[in-house]
């Protein structure tokens, strides 16, 4: 078993013998047992471990030169951006 630093339901660090590793002031923050798989930022709620899945990031649009991006605009709007 180990033994995790909960805050606000999530698991702010892990360590096998926080007696040993830290000192006392801080080891008394590693008051919860939790199971073998637990690792830091997952979620501990009601006493349960709660593993969160990574969500893929939003793409980025690509991102363009400032003559691609007058490219961008109709002939018309080109004039007109122009007058």
């Amino acid at each position: 078993m180990k033994y995790a630093w909960i805050e606000n339901e999530l698991i702010r660090d892990v360590a096998q013998n926080p007696q040993e590793q830290f000192h006392p002031d801080v080891a008394n923050f590693y008051d919860t047992e939790v199971p073998d798989e637990a690792q830091n930022g997952d979620g501990w709620v009601e006493g349960q471990l709660v593993k969160f899945v990574p969500q893929e990031p939003e793409p980025v649009p690509p991102r363009v030169s400032p003559v691609e991006f007058k490219l961008l605009f109709t002939a018309e709007e080109r004039v007109a951006i122009k007058a």
